[in-house]
């Protein structure tokens, strides 16, 4: 499952290009950078992804998953990548894969993640529609301190915006 969430965000983050070229990670994973990512933790977050039509509708991340993962070099450095349209060559670790946590977003828009240690974080919604035959929105993306016994509330919106 976790091989499959880092799969995705991977994916969400390049879009619908065709051929993406495969690239290799200059950043190794390190497992003692990211061995507290994988524990159990007291703080928690609260969020909801939305983006504004040109009309000013709002379309909400509902049905979508919000991935929660590590703000390190290694994962800013996957984050990259998927942006330039391009995939990690390598496979991902699994010790990696282990950090990284979902959730889905309700019909409002809204995800939680609880017992999160401290630490930097990143968490990265899609927000998508469908205008005539072509899809619109993209990923949204904010990096997060999370700290013992705390509680984050953050929105996700237009200026959180890194690509289709």
């Amino acid at each position: 499952m976790r091989k499959l969430s880092v799969l995705l965000i991977v994916l969400i983050l390049a879009g619908c290009a065709s051929a993406p070229t495969p690239v290799a990670m200059t950043t190794p994973f390190d497992p003692v950078e990211h061995s507290s990512y994988k524990n159990p933790g007291t703080g928690s977050i609260k969020g909801q992804g939305f983006m504004r039509q040109q009309g000013g509708t709002v379309v909400t991340c509902a049905g979508s998953t919000a991935y929660l993962f590590p703000d390190t070099g290694y994962f800013r450095e996957i984050i990259q990548i998927a942006k330039s349209r391009q995939t990690v060559a390598a496979a991902i670790p699994i010790e990696a894969q282990q950090t990284v946590r979902t959730s889905d977003c309700d019909a409002q828009g809204n995800f939680s993640y609880s017992n999160i240690p401290a630490g930097k974080w990143a968490v990265l919604v899609e927000v998508k529609w469908i205008v005539g035959y072509y899809p619109q929105g993209g990923s949204l993306l904010r990096n997060i301190l999370v700290t013992d016994g705390q509680s984050q509330e953050i929105l996700l919106s237009d200026k959180d915006f890194i690509g289709r």
